[in-house]
């Protein structure tokens, strides 16, 4: 018989109540993107995506792993509070060493960074503030993903983007203070979500005890994440090292005399905002998902069911990918209500080529989590690792090969062969532990004619086209995909018994 809640219905009804919460959060923090690319030149605004580049980098090893281990121990509640509790006094003493190792390491980390002189003793402290909250807070958060509390979860979502962008809009425009404002507000907004996230799990935290064996079964499955936690940020963020590191001669070459590589960084950092959107997709999906086939995988009619599900991921993401890419300037020139603010500065514009490219990279990482099915039900996590340490392995060597040549493009096309090589090799991985009838050939055709739509109006392939007519063509085209997608659930309808 079939366990309740093996229908897409209640993935997507997941993927709502979380990606809800998820969307409004960005949608609250990316209002931030104008404050930020307003007050601060390209020179000054890539020393925000470094630092947030090192604490994403940083948040990987201080987490042990431990978020999917929790996910992966706790279907059994008498069980979970003992890895919940073993888990939490772990990452306590993990985070605390490495937190004050941030100190001994300043003045190269600050240098590295590009933390202007005048304000190190102010950031480095609010870096290990947040990275020991955020630490802290990784296990009650993911307990309100296996409780199925997504509407607590996204409260505390929500609380610490409002605390974020409210006080950054007041330190900045209100107390007149530097890029040390944008780190202050985060502590701070970190802080109060992790003392919340205590207090609405207390009691899993409560029944639980140290117990050595979870302990070290649950960094057993950990800690080989740890590679593939890293190099996921490494294809993140390592671009724009890549970036700021560029030769004058190659930017000028590029980007015309007068350019800089801290400006061209700053440049690409800007833009690639706009592929959040795209991010709140994958992000939406992957909260539902690991809980969803964790829960369901041993089903005989969920195979088929994953498949569908895959079809909607590849529909969604094309959708997003046709109409965000086709009207990127459009959307980065929308005024925020009120203000004078767009929600990207037109001194970034010049580097918008670069966002269908970055949408069809998070695309396929979507494809990525999607995959990772048969590793977590019947493989061994160490397969994640491997996998995503040679996409970062692609990131780096295409960075290196097509930076110099076409700087920020280069990057972009980068991230999209990187997160591909993971999507295909974890697939191939997955299917052979659990076998899964994904129709790879649909998801395809949809990626593919929706990137394509944004690239041949951006090189002009059919002449230059009116605002009326690329909506027209869009409309059309976001019809087409649905028209494949509906027609393939039809004829793999899956009757629940």
């Amino acid at each position: 018989m079939s366990k309740p809640g093996l229908t897409l219905r209640s993935l997507l009804s997941d993927s709502l109540l979380y990606g809800l919460g998820a969307v409004f959060a960005r949608f609250v923090n990316y209002l931030l993107v104008p404050v930020h690319t307003n007050v601060f030149a390209p020179e000054s605004y890539i020393t925000i995506g470094l630092v947030y580049a090192m604490i994403a980098f940083s948040q990987v090893v201080f987490s042990l792993g431990m978020e999917s281990a929790y996910i992966k121990y706790s279907t059994v509640r008498h069980e979970a509070v003992k890895v919940f509790r073993s888990g939490q006094w772990m990452l306590l003493v993990v985070a605390t060493l490495l937190g004050s190792l941030l100190f001994g390491i300043q003045v190269p980390l600050s240098e590295w960074l590009r933390i202007p002189e005048d304000v190190t003793s102010i950031i480095i402290p609010s870096i290990a503030l947040i990275l020991w909250m955020d630490t802290l807070a990784v296990l009650p958060m993911a307990d309100l993903r296996v409780t199925q509390r997504p509407r607590v979860f996204a409260t505390l979502r929500l609380l610490h983007v409002a605390l974020n962008v409210g006080l950054n809009i007041w330190l900045l425009l209100g107390q007149g203070m530097g890029v040390e404002a944008v780190f202050v507000s985060n502590a701070i907004a970190s802080t109060v979500m992790a003392f919340v996230a205590w207090i609405v799990t207390w009691e899993t935290f409560s029944q639980g005890a140290w117990d050595p064996r979870w302990a070290q079964k649950a960094l057993s499955f950990g800690w080989p994440l740890l590679p593939a936690g890293l190099a996921h940020i490494m294809n993140e963020m390592v671009d724009r090292f890549f970036l700021t590191n560029m030769s004058i001669s190659d930017v000028e070459r590029i980007y015309g005399v007068g350019m800089t590589p801290e400006a061209v960084a700053g440049l690409y950092n800007g833009v690639y905002k706009l592929s959040v959107f795209m991010l709140l997709v994958v992000q939406m999906f992957r909260l539902a998902w690991q809980p969803f086939f964790m829960r369901h995988g041993d089903q005989e009619e969920a195979p088929a069911l994953f498949a569908r599900a895959y079809v909607g991921l590849s529909l969604v993401s094309a959708w997003v990918i046709l109409w965000v890419g086709t009207f990127a300037t459009e959307i980065a020139s929308i005024t925020i209500p009120g203000t004078t603010l767009s929600l990207l500065d037109p001194a970034y514009l010049p580097a918008i080529e670069v966002v269908p490219w970055l949408l069809l990279a998070y695309a396929l990482y979507g494809w990525y989590i999607y995959s990772s099915v048969g590793i977590y039900l019947k493989g061994s996590s160490r397969t994640l690792g491997w996998v995503t340490v040679m996409g970062a392995g692609v990131t780096i060597a295409m960075n290196t090969a097509l930076v110099p040549t076409i700087g920020m493009m280069g990057s972009a096309v980068a991230t999209v062969s990187s997160y591909g090589v993971m999507a295909f090799v974890l697939s191939m991985r997955s299917q052979a532990a659990y076998p899964i009838p994904t129709p790879w050939w649909v998801g395809v055709l949809m990626l593919l004619t929706a990137f394509l739509v944004p690239m041949s109006i951006q090189e002009a392939w059919f002449g230059e086209l009116s605002n009326l007519m690329k909506l027209w063509l869009t409309i059309g085209v976001s019809a087409a995909l649905f028209v494949v997608g509906w027609i393939y659930s039809r004829q793999t309808t899956v009757h629940s018994p």
